[in-house]
């Protein structure tokens, strides 16, 4: 059984964009991609302006990508966002996220002391009440 992707070219510009923030020139750009994947340089050019790519070759790609080929079928939808971040920006992503979890985390465990303090002094106020009524009668 044969599967069709309909594309059309904002889907090429969602798939190049993607895989250009995979894929640099470093490594030898989209031929360098190509010959890894084991596809032609020009049909990978062609599924940027609109031609419709097999899975097979999608598969290969995505491979080489480090991804899976639902992430390329999602972009050529428009179902997946492309956040395209150089590793400077990912560094400071990750610092950003992980000061906002330790506040957090910070925050929820003062609030939590706070609460058992609050709980100890409730129990406190228990004991002296209970000793401040004195002895109760024993009962037969």
């Amino acid at each position: 059984m044969a599967y069709c992707l309909v594309v059309d070219e904002a889907s090429g510009r969602r798939l190049e964009r993607f895989i250009h923030s995979r894929w640099d020139r470093d490594r030898g750009g989209i031929r360098g991609l190509a010959k890894e994947a084991r596809v032609s340089a020009d049909a990978i050019h062609g599924w940027f302006r609109g031609a419709e790519p097999s899975l097979g070759a999608l598969e290969r790609v995505a491979t080489v990508l480090d991804c899976r080929v639902i992430d390329l079928v999602a972009v050529l939808y428009g179902d997946s966002p492309v956040v395209e971040l150089d590793g400077p920006t990912r560094e400071v992503v990750a610092e950003l996220i992980a000061a906002e979890v330790d506040r957090r985390l910070s925050r929820s465990d003062l609030e939590t002391a706070l609460l058992a303090e609050q709980w100890a002094r409730q129990q406190l106020d228990s004991v002296r009440q209970h000793r401040q009524s004195g002895p109760r009668p024993a009962r037969d």
